[in-house]
């Protein structure tokens, strides 16, 4: 802020101690300010509302994340635990019995249902998809309500129909009206699209399990399995907080634990949130820093003001201003200018948020009535939090005000002190004599602004480290085959996947696989569903594998997989909850019989929130005999992963009837490249922001400090010195400071900012973030921190390209 004292600006002082108010004087002041320094305030605006543009933002996705999510869990009248009755331990019409008599409990009826896991569109089977084929109940279910998104709606599908999942049919582009095929028990047929609906159970992004709901004539003619239906059902609690004394009751009932698969509300609602909290977290922490920065920045601005017009402040002074007002004058500027900043940010971040949630929760959205609330307490708490912050900064800064003194300000243009430092000053304690004029002037120009050229590292240093932390993590989840293992996937080659049980046989797989020379190994895995034995059992899923755990990819994070028929490797959050380590013992149901096992690993998995486990084939064997062992996929390893590819086309081809065989690579893009999809959007529009705030702030600060510098650059210039030379010298400086900014920002990019979201995935079974570093993308990254500063500092030495030798010196 600059405070020029004319002739215009005496009359007015003359004039205010003769009445006239001197609230109209700070306002006259204040507004000079505003129209004489038109481009830096704008500047200021820009970087103020694009920090309170994240800022809200995030907040809006956080907010709006757990809201829709709840308030469509209450419009479908949601269930609490969803109950899976197929392994034929517990007696189906028993247990809905019991649970409709509970007081407090609402249930759904017994719903069947059979699996599936070959779907097909125009001849395309769907990968990675397991279905449950529904059989829809003659009346509206009171729990778990089916909402029709598109459609028409109808107490059941019309025979030859089916009602779709929204999130099967974002996910694979179906639309009503198009036309299915399913295989079941060696039979084809085709069924019609008629309502695409909300599924809450098994509607949530990135999951392959999907329920497909028929009309009951067609479940009845189709689906002829010589297996006896499952069933499944849903659970609502008036009160969460009866649940565990009522499951104590049903276990009591039972006389003994409850042993078949159950679904519960954490597992339900998990992976609706996951993304968006994501997402909200990074906004919010990246929002604070670009705040404080900016504040940084309004700091700095103000501060260069003072000591650049600090003789005329001591001329305001001496004519009678007094030192609260001069402080009042630079508040009113930064106020006004803050609010000019905030109302559009605010607007702004209402429409960025809901671009975003109509990608990450488009498979609760019910048309436009389901467009995100703008949250407008927490956006106006945002605000005038700005607001104070601004203030506040502006007021510490400005404060220096009070300690001038208008003669010193007058004689020496700085303090006495100041003035006495600055004489006694050497000329340098480097010989520059020995760097050519270039190097010189670079030098000189980041020694004589050091503020400016610890703010230019500091904005250089966090853009960077924004711009590779973004790109790793999307590249990370884009490459999660690269890591499948540290994520709790298998990282085989090749998996085979079994869809038509009549018609499946594992020998003449494994004899196909014998005879083919490409083939390196290969391991059988069957699921099977387990209670581990704690003070509150635990429902999971446990990986039966015979072969090598360590052949398929499978890895562990502590100990080793299991090796031994007694040794089991245990998810973290089930070992966390049951505070179990290495060579300790678990006790699990396995198919209604209990064993005891050592636990051998401890391992993380984002699939079932870890919330599983790993055992040998060998481990059931001695119960069960051989015939309780019922693998369903292959992990095949190839020597050449080259011809991974082509080997898998090969063997799908000729087992097309019982098996779909597709490598690893394809079963995972099928899921993560939807999140791949979800995350480009948020994390392109931050390194945008910062981007545009690097390049705002070093453009500033670099105006400013050739305005301070113009009679020096006017010498060089009289010198011989060409317009040129002098702005690549500065250019080289900034460049040389941006570059060491982006450096360090790298580095904390990729080894300190992915252990800021660890704790945020830790609840879902993800100790540590498994990254892929990919250098080129990085280094790339670097570059677009460092563009901005340079395109920044070249922009404002143009000054001294357009302006004479003489000018530059009077100036």
């Amino acid at each position: 802020m600059s405070l020029p004292i004319r002739p215009t600006a005496r009359i007015l002082f003359s004039r205010m101690y003769r009445g006239i108010s001197a609230m109209m004087a700070i306002y006259t002041l204040c507004l000079a300010q505003l129209k004489r320094k038109k481009l830096q305030n704008i500047l200021t605006i820009l970087l103020i509302m694009l920090s309170t543009l994240l800022m809200s933002t995030s907040m809006i996705l956080l907010a709006n994340t757990d809201n829709v999510f709840l308030d469509m869990h209450d419009r479908t009248n949601g269930s609490h635990e969803l109950l899976l009755l197929d392994q034929g331990i517990h007696p189906p019409a028993d247990v809905q019995h019991w649970w409709s008599e509970q007081a407090g409990v609402s249930t759904t009826p017994l719903l069947p249902y059979q699996t599936i896991s070959k779907v097909s569109k125009n001849g395309n089977v769907i990968s990675n998809v397991f279905v449950y084929l529904m059989d829809t109940p003659n009346a509206p279910m009171t729990v778990d309500r089916l909402l029709v998104a598109h459609g028409e709606e109808s107490i059941q599908p019309a025979p030859g129909t089916i009602w779709l999942p929204s999130s099967l049919a974002n996910k694979q582009g179906i639309e009503v009206g198009d036309r299915l095929e399913f295989e079941s028990g060696g039979r084809a047929f085709e069924l019609s699209v008629s309502a695409i609906v909300i599924d809450l159970p098994y509607g949530a992004p990135f999951s392959t399990s999907s329920r497909i709901w028929m009309n009951p004539a067609d479940f009845k003619s189709q689906l002829t399995s010589v297996a006896s239906d499952s069933y499944m059902l849903g659970l609502r609690y008036d009160a969460s907080v009866d649940r565990a004394a009522l499951w104590e009751q049903f276990e009591a009932s039972l006389n003994s634990p409850y042993i078949e698969t159950k679904l519960t509300y954490e597992e339900m609602s998990s992976f609706y949130l996951i993304l968006n909290k994501l997402i909200g977290y990074l906004m919010i922490a990246l929002g604070a820093t670009m705040l404080v920065i900016a504040l940084l920045t309004i700091g700095f601005t103000v501060s260069d003001a003072i000591l650049t017009q600090y003789r005329s402040i001591g001329i305001i002074k001496s004519l009678g201003m007094t030192s609260n007002r001069t402080l009042a004058v630079f508040l009113m500027q930064y106020i006004l200018l803050t609010v000019a900043a905030v109302i559009p940010g605010l607007a702004l971040s209402g429409l960025i948020s809901g671009f975003i949630m109509d990608g990450t929760l488009s498979n609760l959205r019910l048309g436009q009535a389901d467009a995100p609330s703008f949250q407008g307490g927490a956006m106006l708490s945002i605000g005038l939090l700005v607001l104070v912050l601004v203030s506040a900064c502006t007021y510490a800064v400005a404060n220096k005000t009070r300690r001038i003194m208008p003669a010193q300000a007058i004689r020496y243009g700085m303090s006495e002190d100041d003035n006495a430092r600055f004489s006694k000053r050497q000329a340098g304690w480097i010989r520059l004599d020995r760097f050519s004029p270039s190097i010189v002037l670079a030098w000189k120009n980041i020694r004589s602004h050091q503020k400016g050229s610890w703010l230019i590292f500091i904005i250089s240093c966090v853009t960077a480290a924004a711009l590779s932390f973004g790109y790793t993590l999307v590249n990370s989840v884009a490459s999660i085959d690269q890591r499948a293992g540290e994520w709790g996937y298998d990282s085989s080659h090749i998996a085979a996947i079994a869809i038509n049980p009549a018609s499946f046989s594992r020998d003449a797989l494994d004899k196909a696989l014998e005879q083919d020379s490409r083939v390196r190994s290969s391991a059988w895995l069957s699921t099977v569903n387990g209670v581990v034995i704690s003070d509150s059992p635990i429902n999971i899923n446990i990986s039966v594998l015979e072969g090598s755990f360590e052949e398929t990819g499978l890895t562990t994070i502590q100990g080793h997989n299991p090796q031994l028929r007694n040794e089991i490797a245990l998810g973290v959050n089930v070992a966390r909850q049951l505070d179990v380590g290495i060579g300790e013992h678990a006790e699990v149901y396995i198919q209604g019989v209990k064993r005891t096992f050592v636990v051998s690993g401890i391992y993380q998995a984002i699939a079932n929130m870890s919330y599983s486990a790993r055992i040998s084939s060998e481990a059931i064997l001695d119960g069960k005999g051989v015939s309780s062992f019922k693998p369903d996929t292959a992990f095949i390893n190839v020597f050449d992963l080259e011809q991974a590819d082509s080997v898998a086309a090969e063997f799908n081809e000729r087992f097309r009837s019982s098996m779909t065989i597709v490598t690893q690579k394809q079963l995972l893009d099928s899921v993560f490249k939807e999140a791949t999809g979800l995350l480009i959007l948020p994390m392109g529009f931050i390194a945008l922001l910062f981007i545009a705030v690097s390049a705002i702030i070093i453009y500033s600060t670099c105006k400013i400090q050739i305005r301070k510098e113009s009679k020096t650059y006017g010498i060089y210039k009289t010198i011989g010195l060409t317009s040129s030379r002098i702005r690549v010298s500065i250019l080289s400086g900034i460049a040389g400071i941006a570059f060491a900014g982006a450096l360090v920002g790298v580095l904390t990019g990729i080894f300190v900012l992915p252990s800021s979201i660890e704790s945020l995935l830790h609840s879902y079974g993800i100790l540590y973030l498994p990254i892929v570093l990919d250098w080129t993308g990085i280094a790339i990254a670097a570059c677009l921190s460092i563009i901005p500063a340079a395109l920044g500092s070249w922009l404002s030495s143009s000054l001294i390209a357009s302006t004479s030798p003489r000018n530059l010196i009077v100036d």
